[in-house]
């Protein structure tokens, strides 16, 4: 991460000169931080932040995508957009993909081979991941004493690929979130992900029991209501669920309501994606679904 160039960046959005940025310091040694010449100490970085008038959080964000060649979830999204771009397969294959990754005792490592591995494995001709990959993962999740951005990330893409004894033995471990009220708003997402992963994988199985305790458990997560897209997708999958195994129209109401909603909200997409997804279930074959809730988000 560059923090230098992050600080010439913000600096100059906010049209400050280098003398502005008073912390005690010479321009001279100011530039040579801006220009990455400088090893940076806490104390210094949070003064410069503070001058800059931001929050750390909000420093940190900026600076990790700014850096865009060397942020992986950047170059990941833009390759899912763009399968087919050689360049792009090819930088990631390189750079992430490294065999020595596979069976890595590092979750970041981990997260990066099978994030490529289960997302790009149709387009980029990649193999199924093996159950020898699958144990690794599960034993390296189930013995880890403390779950950070690197662990849920690695979850929320191989969770689908888990027995659900296996699933149960690493949802327990994994949740509720330790001190979830401290965590950064990216690694609940991926966490929050996971659940809406392994129950969408569980139902599109026709594995209704085991869809419904993860439901049931989900009610534990994400206390204090902070990301809405869980709570109404927990709900559109709950419902979805009561449907499928009681063929009650109530619960077919509430889902069409809800891709109403999405209509409202101009989300076509996504409402034409979970009506087909809603049809199939229900009235054809699930394996002619050509999307769906599953995802890296």
């Amino acid at each position: 991460m560059d923090l230098g160039n992050a600080i010439r960046t913000l600096r100059k959005k906010k049209e400050l000169r280098l003398s502005d940025v008073n912390i005690g310091k010479t321009l001279q040694t100011l530039s040579r931080i801006e220009s990455g010449k400088i090893i940076l100490n806490q104390n210094t970085l949070n003064q410069i932040i503070d001058t800059l008038d931001l929050e750390p959080v909000e420093f940190y964000n900026f600076a990790s995508k700014l850096d865009y060649p060397h942020n992986f979830v950047l170059q990941f999204r833009r390759a899912s957009g763009s399968p087919s771009d050689k360049l792009l397969r090819d930088f990631l294959l390189e750079n992430y993909f490294k065999s020595d990754y596979q069976y890595s005792d590092i979750s970041k490592n981990l997260m990066y081979y099978y994030s490529i591995k289960s997302h790009f494995k149709d387009e980029w001709d990649l193999k199924e991941l093996t159950r020898n990959e699958v144990q690794h993962l599960v034993n390296h999740l189930s013995t880890r004493k403390y779950y950070g951005y690197f662990d849920y990330c690695l979850l929320c893409n191989v969770v689908i690929y888990f027995p659900d004894n296996e699933s149960k033995l690493i949802f327990t471990k994994m949740y509720p979130i330790e001190q979830e009220n401290m965590r950064d708003s990216e690694t609940k997402k991926y966490a929050f992900t996971a659940v809406l992963n392994v129950i969408s994988k569980r139902i599109y199985d026709g594995h209704y029991e085991e869809a419904m305790y993860y439901l049931e458990q989900s009610k534990n997560i994400d206390a204090q209501k902070s990301d809405y897209y869980f709570k109404l997708s927990i709900r559109y999958l709950e419902n979805l669920c009561l449907f499928l195994t009681t063929h009650d129209s109530e619960y077919y109401g509430k889902l069409l309501n809800y891709i109403s909603v999405l209509r409202d909200l101009g989300d076509d997409a996504t409402a034409n994606l979970l009506k087909e997804e809603i049809e199939e279930l229900a009235f054809g074959d699930p394996n002619n679904i050509k999307d769906s809730l599953i995802k890296d988000r």
